[in-house]
Order: C-alpha cells, then sequence, then structure tokens
C-alpha cells in the first residue's frame, strides 16, 4: 500500500471515529434534554393543578407545553389525584407524585414507597384576615394606584397581535407593594389572591430567612465549614466553603445556571433523585468569596443542609418552617 493511500485510510478512519463520536454525544444530548422536558411537565403540571387547583390541561396547554418545545408537541400527559405522569413517544417517562401538605416530588431514582407522607405534618393553609393590609392580612390596595402603574399593569395583560402563536405572555398576576403596602394587583380571569402560583427562585428568599432562624436558634454555623458529606474530607478543596458563602453565592463551585435543555440547573431539578447532592458534586471553579454567581445549585445545598439539621425529622422542619 502506497504511502498515499495509507494517510487517506487513516483520514477516512479519522472522520468514520469522529462521526460516530458526535453522533453518541448528539443522542445522549437529545435523550437528557427529552427526559429534562419530560421531567419538567410532569413537575409543573403536578404542581399547578393538584397544589394550587388549576386546570391540568389548561397549564399544559398554555404553558407547559411552550416551554419544552418542540417535545411539546409528542408529550402525553396522565393526571390524578396522586400525581402527574408524562411519556413521549412511549420512550421517555416521567412521575411527579402529590403528597398533600408538601407538594409534589419527581420520582427520579426514587421509589414511590420511600416518599411516604410523614405523619406530624400541618396541610391546612392559613387564612389571612381580611380586615388587615397586606402583608398582614389579606386586604386589598388602600388607594388608587398611581395612572402611570396601572398603564403598566395593563401593558402586561396586553397580547399584542404580532406576537406569534406559542409566544404570548398569558400573565396571571400582577401584584405591585411599595414602602411594604400594597400598590394594586390584577388577575386573570379564574385566577385570584387565594390562587397558589410556583415561586420558583423566590422560594430563595424564603429559604434564606429560614436558615437564619435556624442559625440564630443554633441549628446551623454560619461562618465554620458547612457540613456537605461530599466535602468532608479536609484535604477536599471545597472543605473550607461556609454557609454564608453559599447563601451569598460566592462559594466558588462550578454550575451552570444558563437555562437549557441539557445544562446543569435543568439537570438538576428534573432528573436528578437529589438536587442538594447533584450540586454538592460540583468541582470548585475559582477561590470562595472570589467571585458571585448566581447559583440555584447552592440554594438546594443550603435547603439539604437545613433538611439534615433536622436529622430526618421532614415533619419536624415543615413544623418549623410553618
Amino acid at each position: 500500500m502506497s504511502g498515499r493511500s495509507a494517510m487517506r485510510r487513516i483520514v477516512a478512519i479519522v472522520i468514520v471515529v469522529g462521526l460516530v463520536v458526535a453522533l453518541a454525544v448528539g443522542a445522549r444530548s437529545l435523550w437528557i434534554a427529552a427526559q429534562v422536558g419530560a421531567g419538567y411537565a410532569a413537575k409543573v403540571t403536578c404542581s399547578l393543578a393538584l397544589n394550587s387547583g388549576q386546570d391540568a390541561a389548561t397549564v399544559f396547554r398554555d404553558y407547559v407545553s411552550h416551554e419544552v418545545t418542540p417535545l411539546g408537541r409528542v408529550l402525553r400527559l396522565s393526571v390524578s389525584a396522586r400525581g402527574v405522569e408524562t411519556s413521549a413517544l412511549g420512550l421517555v417517562h416521567a412521575h411527579a407524585v402529590y403528597r398533600r401538605g408538601l407538594g409534589c416530588t419527581l420520582l427520579s431514582g426514587v421509589n414511590q414507597q420511600d416518599l411516604a407522607l410523614p405523619n406530624g405534618i400541618a396541610v391546612a393553609r392559613r387564612t389571612l384576615d381580611p380586615g388587615l393590609p397586606w402583608p398582614d392580612g389579606a386586604a386589598g390596595p388602600e388607594t388608587s394606584a398611581p395612572q402611570a402603574v396601572m398603564d403598566a399593569i395593563d401593558k402586561a395583560f396586553e397580547e399584542p397581535g404580532s406576537m406569534a402563536p406559542g409566544h404570548i405572555r398569558q400573565t396571571k398576576a400582577v401584584v405591585v407593594a411599595h414602602d411594604g403596602r400594597l400598590v394594586a394587583e390584577r388577575y386573570a380571569p379564574g385566577y385570584g389572591p387565594e390562587t397558589p402560583m410556583l415561586s420558583w427562585s423566590m422560594a430563595k428568599s424564603v429559604l434564606a430567612t429560614l436558615v437564619a432562624i435556624a442559625v440564630a436558634d443554633g441549628r446551623l454555623s454560619l461562618h465554620q465549614p458547612a457540613p456537605v458529606p461530599e466535602w468532608s474530607a479536609p484535604g477536599d478543596p471545597r472543605h473550607a466553603i461556609t454557609l454564608d458563602q453559599l447563601l451569598r453565592m460566592s462559594s466558588g463551585l462550578a454550575f451552570d445556571e444558563h437555562y437549557g435543555a441539557i445544562n446543569d440547573v435543568s439537570r438538576m431539578l428534573f432528573t436528578a433523585p437529589d438536587t442538594g447532592a447533584f450540586a454538592a458534586r460540583s468541582p470548585l471553579e475559582v477561590a470562595p468569596d472570589t467571585r458571585w454567581s448566581y447559583s440555584s445549585g447552592t440554594a438546594n445545598i443550603v435547603a439539604r443542609l437545613l433538611r439534615d439539621a433536622f436529622r430526618g425529622d421532614l415533619a419536624g422542619l415543615v413544623r418549623y418552617a410553618d
């Protein structure tokens, strides 16, 4: 065989191997994206239908299916009082279970029997005094809002005719507060002040407040190394990270918060059985307190630390938070 023929053969082999690798990587990415989409659809539909009381079909049609495009076109939902199951072409499945008093949880690598509702969890939602102003009660705005505020709310609910199908606002609620008092509020038909909504990252503020109370009560230490099992070895470069640094999102941990189908935050929320453990496996990217980086991963590590402070007593944690 001539040298030129041998070189061509080597080049051909390299190209074929490269294509095989690229196809494998692409197939894996598509598989992860499908799992994320199915998990998102199951969890969000479960939360909005069973925890919030919204219509499951409407939630999926007007909200969820657009968020998981193009997977939404082939997703099928099964909704019951116990939870929501999703499937895509019979290949990808996800199941979120509803536990009264706790909400919806994805069964991702977890047995449903392991998620039995603990005894002692209070399930009744508190009612606010309608005669007291917000936030102490449920009374509406005391005075009319400025016209500029009302114009902004009008715009928030307006559906521009130029917007393409599938890219609509679907605003359900707008609440405006100023100087600690309610200024204005408006709700879409079928929604109102008593309709529970997805909090998404607003839950981080609730979590930080609970952690502050737990620190004041001596349950957690703010400036000592955080008791994260994955970092327990003294030689681990993450061992010295403190709860304070996690709360301030300056831990230095690597975490991809750019939302997409296969990034860290989506895989953590919609495919991982333990979100805190998923985030705790993140390597140290820079030294703590040298860079601020928004991270839902560190928030889930903090949430797990708060849970661990109650030594597995989930009912105790719920009562404490209440």
